[in-house]
């Protein structure tokens, strides 16, 4: 279940260069899209999945990271707040410690205004986007992407020589991938604008001091997710920012999240999004977000130089969202997923044709 969206192209700078989030190009000036969610990893790893880079890599990339998510606050969401929202959220601080669970590492404390996106998972999905954008530039299926995160999910460690490699290394992708412009562009469009989703979303736990999960029901907690995934996608459609990197984020997400595959039967599964699942990522809640984005299609196009273009982009990215939900709809191939993640080797993951 792949989707793409067709990207127009623009200038960026350098991938090292400090890049003001409102100035991406084209396909959306891509800086603003959100869902990250307060996250416990999923409990078949430990530590091995967020091991995966080696710690001085993440050490030398952490103040770059961090730089670039404190930038897409200062210059694209603080300037588009309301006064209300300005007041919720002063003295707001964003950290980027060095580990995590890479996937979905991402949390927030109201109280503290506090919002952590650990530099190892700021790293693992600029890396992602790298990959993506160098699969889709050079014409190779895309879908090894979600294989990959199915690995890191179910594959037992040992089969893979007791450790889970980095996305670039599992993928096959170059060192010198981001040297294509093409290349250098799309992932930069995608990572900013998946940063900000993330950022989005986190900023509407402070927005509406949401509480941790002790202590709170089921239904409350889901109900905060909604809310702040709402919050997130409303600053960029202020901000006529198309969501690409959301679609990436979430397209990453639905294989590495709890699902229908992972309990014994449909009775358990729905047992635990009725009493356990605080954060799930549901059917529900994607279609909402589906619905969300193709609704506001016009608004996030506001101000693209090929106005026409964008909104298709947009209801595409809709669309793909609504696909995700059907992949939580669909045990059956939830658990050929599974089965496949299990079975297949790393060299399955190279880059086909």
């Amino acid at each position: 279940m792949v989707v793409s969206p067709s990207c127009d192209k623009a200038p960026l700078s350098a991938r090292g260069d400090v890049v003001s989030p409102l100035q991406l190009g084209p396909i959306g000036r891509i800086v603003l899209a959100v869902v990250a969610v307060v996250v416990v990893a999923p409990p078949l790893h430990g530590q091995t999945v967020s091991t995966m880079y080696d710690s001085a890599k993440v050490a030398r990339e952490r103040a770059r990271l961090e730089s670039r998510v404190n930038e897409i606050y200062v210059k694209a969401f603080r300037p588009n707040l309301t006064a209300d929202e300005q007041r919720a959220l002063s003295g707001l601080r964003v950290e980027a410690p060095l580990g995590g669970d890479p996937v979905l590492g991402y949390y927030s404390e109201s109280k503290s205004r506090i919002v952590t996106m650990p530099a190892i998972s700021l790293l693992f999905f600029e890396d992602l986007c790298t990959a993506y954008a160098w699969l889709q530039v050079r014409g190779y299926r895309l879908e090894t992407v979600e294989e990959y995160v199915t690995m890191l999910k179910y594959k037992n460690v040992r089969a893979l020589g007791g450790g889970y490699p980095p996305p670039l290394e599992a993928l096959g992708i170059p060192a010198d991938a981001t040297s294509d412009p093409r290349v250098n562009d799309l992932s930069l469009r995608f990572r900013n604008s998946g940063y900000a989703f993330i950022l989005g979303h986190e900023l509407g736990h402070i927005r509406y001091q949401h509480a941790g999960y002790d202590g709170v029901s089921v239904a409350d907690s889901q109900a905060h997710e909604v809310q702040a995934d709402q919050f997130g996608l409303d600053l960029m459609r202020r901000t006529s920012t198309i969501p690409m990197g959301a679609m990436l984020f979430f397209q990453t997400a639905v294989y590495y999240f709890e699902n229908r595959a992972d309990f014994p039967s449909d009775a358990t599964w729905r047992a635990y999004l009725a009493k356990r699942a605080t954060h799930p990522l549901s059917t529900d809640r994607l279609q909402m977000l589906s619905k969300a984005v193709s609704a506001s299609a016009d608004d996030f196009a506001r101000g693209q130089p090929n106005r026409a273009s964008a909104i298709e982009t947009v209801r595409f990215i809709g669309d793909g969202l609504s696909a995700f939900a059907a992949f939580l709809s669909d045990p059956v191939l939830q658990r050929a997923m599974r089965t496949k993640a299990e079975q297949s080797s790393l060299a399955s993951l190279r880059p086909r044709k």
